[in-house]
């Protein structure tokens, strides 16, 4: 060696023969990132090819390791992974919400699309009648203070039965859990 020039080690410099690139233990080690133990363990008890006593040809063993990896998996593809990871997503949600719905923490969209629905047409009905409800009684009225407590006081009124009437559903689909309940 010359000063201040050094070499690299001679077991990671991979070379070409007869039989391909080929380099040491070590050399396979610091290319696939692991220690030189590692690699021996590999040609020894996994089956990892070599060529020779401390001498493995790169692009053979790097094959190995990929297909290797890949048999872990199941051999499946990164595009295979991502599908099987997104029906076991919908699979879990899909569980939650059937367990949600056993425990009685979710009602099925039937029994709400009926409990809305009744809701919306006690609220509708309540408001359909205020203009005649009212209309006699506001004309009689000067005072603008006075319409507006009197408007005021039928549209609490109204808050209040239809409260009711919401409370009143929502016990019935909780005692019996049937959206024959919320039609009513």
């Amino acid at each position: 060696m010359t000063a201040g020039k050094q070499k690299a080690p001679a077991c990671h410099i991979p070379h070409k023969d007869i039989d391909g690139w080929t380099t040491t233990a070590e050399g396979i080690a610091a290319i696939i990132g692991v220690q030189r133990e590692t690699v021996t363990r590999l040609a020894q008890v996994e089956g990892m090819p070599k060529q020779a006593r401390g001498k493995y040809n790169i692009v053979d063993c790097i094959q190995w390791i990929m297909e290797r990896e890949r048999d872990k998996s199941g051999g499946e593809t990164p595009e295979d992974k991502k599908a099987r990871i997104a029906v076991a997503k919908q699979q879990e949600i899909k569980l939650k919400i059937d367990n949600a719905q056993q425990l009685n923490e979710l009602l099925p969209a039937a029994i709400v699309s009926s409990a809305f629905a009744a809701m919306t047409s006690e609220l509708a009905n309540k408001l359909d009648g205020l203009a005649p409800r009212m209309a006699s009684e506001l004309s009689t009225m000067d005072q603008p203070s006075h319409i507006q407590k009197a408007l005021f006081d039928e549209c609490r009124a109204i808050r209040a039965t239809t409260a009711a009437a919401f409370s009143a559903i929502a016990g019935d689909i909780d005692s019996s859990g049937d959206s024959s309940a919320a039609a009513e």
